[in-house]
């Protein structure tokens, strides 16, 4: 029974921050990008190691919970780059949406003034 008590109160020891480190070796060990794994690191540092409004008690478990999320959203959009890195902004838009943000600042200056005389958006 001694060894069950010491199992559980190891359970519910304090929460420590994980350092960088830490958070590295546990993303290349459940196959987390470390890109992710930045990004884990950052969401988590920015909130003061929350989830929701309760204090984190398991950041090994919330990573896996954050490599699952990165899983689905990768498959749901097939959108992964050779590099594993998730490529979600110009694979989502459609023609005419990419040419407007790949528009030079002149390009988009001439159409604003367009604009602004004509009243009406000029068609391309």
């Amino acid at each position: 029974m001694g060894a069950d008590k010491a199992e559980l109160l190891s359970e519910h020891q304090r929460f420590v921050v994980p350092s960088l480190e830490e958070l590295a070796e546990n993303g290349r060990r459940i196959g987390l990008p470390a890109n992710e794994v930045e990004k884990f690191q950052s969401h988590y540092e920015s909130n003061g190691w929350r989830v929701g409004k309760n204090k984190m008690k398991n950041w090994r478990a919330a990573m896996s919970g954050w490599k699952t999320r990165v899983d689905e959203y990768a498959k749901r959009t097939n959108n992964t780059g050779s590099n594993g890195h998730i490529n979600s902004r110009n694979s989502k838009m459609g023609d005419g949406q990419r040419a407007n943000s790949e528009r030079s600042a002149a390009e988009s200056k001439a159409i604003d003034d367009a604009y602004a005389v004509n009243g009406r958006i000029p068609m391309s």
